[in-house]
């Protein structure tokens, strides 16, 4: 059996402006609070690094060699027309210096560092992470990310610059660089 004629033309201006409604309206998304790591491979050991404080990743970067008295430094490299210290990330958080074919840059663009096997980057709730104590074996890893029941070490490109200023008597970059 079908409508009357009247309250067919009243239900198709309902929708339509229902339609038209929800394009006026702004578009709802989840409020999680959520944090977007890079995990990279030193070694043996996954590690995870924070991508707000990452510049740039970049692969099969030329990185020039120069003398230094820091094994740690590899050399420089040019990150659009800049030239760059470049360090091994692996030597400064304790592990042998491997061959390098990533370019970590760090928020600033002031430094470099080097990693042979990037990982994946992954999204997590800001909840699966815990600030853990600060040791000197781990100086440089302040949290640790819950991944797929994995625990990743988060480095800090933050504290290892500082540290870097530190011994090479530099200043330190500004708060937000």
């Amino acid at each position: 059996m079908t409508q009357p004629l009247p309250q067919i033309s009243e239900r198709a201006l309902a929708m339509r402006h229902a339609f038209d409604q929800s394009f006026a309206e702004p578009v709802r998304t989840a409020a999680t609070d959520t944090a977007d790591f890079v995990a990279l491979r030193l070694g043996d050991e996954t590690y995870a690094v924070a991508m707000e404080e990452i510049g740039g990743l970049h692969a099969d970067v030329a990185v020039t060699p120069c003398p230094s008295p820091f094994p740690e430094f590899i050399g420089l490299a040019a990150f659009r027309g800049a030239l760059t210290p470049v360090y091994d990330l692996a030597s400064i958080c304790g592990y042998p210096p491997a061959t390098a074919r990533w370019l970590l840059l760090a928020k600033g663009g002031a430094v470099a560092f080097a990693f042979a096997a990037f990982d994946s980057h992954f999204r997590i709730e800001r909840s699966a992470i815990a600030v853990r104590e600060q040791t000197a074996s781990a100086r440089y890893t302040t949290a640790v990310a819950a991944r797929n029941g994995q625990a990743l070490p988060i480095i800090s490109l933050s504290s290892i610059v500082s540290g870097i200023a530190d011994r090479v008597g530099a200043p330190p970059l500004p708060k937000g660089a």
